[in-house]
């Protein structure tokens, strides 16, 4: 752009160049209500909005009557010039979408590896703590076996997230599995497509997907890690070595057990952003769409990491189409 094009646009822009604010939907949502804040918001000088359902909605989420007022606020976008962005979850983070995804089926419910000082399980290690209660050194031991002078014992179990309220009675999604992903889009993109696909890329430019991570909820209480359960193939594949015989090191804060972290949780990375965020910008790029977003944790790298391993290779699938 010139600088005279520059000047020009600045003094008037466009719709692309004004603020689309997040548009809290709640209550109990009236297509002539919506209508008449799009063209509000249009007098205000707005150039979109997101439509953002949050605490407080009524009016059943997906349904017959939210497609209608979604249709009615297209509708009424279209005629105003402005932009109407999808959000792809009931409140968030997104991926459960809204309790369809784990309903569907149990293993796409978010789980953890948890570590427990007792137990009975498969994956049990005779371990030696030091003065600060790091561990130090472990084996493995079969069930009945006997522990030495000294040594303690830690099980490792898979432990699936339970139902709470905040995910609609339900579980949050595992997102690192790329068939509960799926279901996310058929829940939650699919049918936008099926009614909506003419103003694709022109009304509506694209879709919004909110904090979507891999430890929405913490199920045991005890020290955990995020799991799936591809995960010990995938890592074997991947790495090239066994995880399922380390489980201890990645509990550990000791120097020997640096590696094996540095690689689960590169591979957690991988599985995220290939699962999550790599399949919907694959959705959208073939039906015309923009991806959009933010990951949970993103503004700090210590708080990112638990929740998605890094945050860089899902944020690339939020931008880098529109930066090409």
């Amino acid at each position: 752009m010139r600088i005279d094009q520059a000047k020009k646009a600045f003094a008037k822009p466009g719709t692309e160049w004004r603020g689309a604010p997040f548009w809290a939907w709640n209550d109990d949502l009236d297509p002539a209500e919506l209508r008449w804040q799009v063209r509000e918001m249009k007098r205000g000088g707005l150039g979109g909005f997101f439509m953002h359902n949050r605490i407080g909605l009524v009016t059943p989420y997906m349904g017959q009557r939210w497609m209608e007022c979604i249709a009615a606020t297209v509708d009424e976008a279209r005629k105003q010039g402005m932009h109407a962005w999808l959000y792809d979850e009931d409140r968030w983070p997104s991926g459960y979408g809204g309790g369809a995804v784990p309903k569907r089926d149990p293993d796409f419910g978010m789980k953890v590896l948890a570590m427990f000082e007792d137990g009975s399980g498969d994956h049990r290690f005779a371990i030696r703590l030091d003065e600060a209660g790091d561990i130090i050194s472990y084996r493995c031991v079969n069930k009945g076996g006997r522990l030495r002078s000294g040594e303690k014992l830690r099980q490792f179990e898979v432990v699936y997230a339970g139902p709470t309220g905040w995910f609609n009675d339900g579980p949050y999604s595992d997102n690192m599995n790329p068939e509960a992903v799926r279901a996310f889009i058929d829940a939650c993109y699919e049918p936008y497509r099926e009614k909506f696909a003419g103003e694709f890329g022109k009304t509506i430019p694209g879709i919004f997907t909110d904090e979507p991570n891999i430890f929405a909820q913490d199920p045991t209480g005890v020290p955990s890690v995020p799991w799936t359960s591809r995960l010990p193939r995938e890592f074997r594949r991947r790495r090239g070595y066994d995880l399922m015989t380390r489980l201890p090191e990645l509990f550990s804060s000791n120097d020997a057990s640096f590696q094996t972290k540095h690689d689960y949780w590169r591979t957690v990375t991988e599985l995220f952003a290939e699962a999550y965020c790599g399949q919907l910008d694959a959705w959208c790029a073939k039906h015309g769409l923009e991806l959009t977003g933010h990951m949970l944790g993103e503004q700090e790298f210590e708080h990112e990491i638990r929740v998605g391993g890094a945050a860089m290779p899902s944020l690339r699938s939020l931008c880098m189409r529109s930066m090409a």
